[in-house]
């Protein structure tokens, strides 16, 4: 069985989960939501880097041009967040002891562009198993 499809849904549910508690932490900052945050940051990382390193692993020999664009762009996004989110990962580690305003606003943006980046590029995978059959079993 193929590791790639089930560790993908980890990174997804986890970094979306971080982006969603910096939105609220935003009015509501308390102690218990930082930590939850930064575990759900760390850990969906770590999940992100398992998801990448896991479908470098098990790409396809031969797939058509369009699904061999369509995957090229899962690839290059996929490597993409793991440095976006390390970046974010090393950023909160570096600044364990409290941020100001504004610095908890642009993180909480960053965590959404990172989500949203991070939906487009499971989008693209959703795509390469959907409309291409890639990793599907035939027969």
């Amino acid at each position: 069985m193929p590791l790639h499809p089930a560790v993908v849904h980890y990174p997804i549910g986890l970094l979306c989960m971080a982006a969603a508690l910096r939105v609220v932490l935003l009015w509501r900052p308390t102690p218990w939501g930082e930590a939850s945050a930064r575990l759900c940051l760390w850990t969906g990382t770590v999940a992100l880097a398992a998801a990448v390193l896991s479908g470098q692993a098990s790409l396809p020999t031969s797939l058509s041009p369009p699904a061999s664009e369509v995957l090229e762009t899962h690839r290059q996004l996929g490597f993409f967040l793991l440095l976006w989110y390390g970046g974010i990962s090393l950023w909160e580690l570096a600044r364990l002891q409290g941020m100001g305003e504004k610095e908890r606003l642009t993180l909480a943006l960053v965590h959404l562009i990172g989500s949203a980046l991070l939906l487009l590029t499971a989008s693209y995978g959703g795509t390469l198993v959907y409309e291409f059959g890639v990793g599907v079993r035939k027969g």
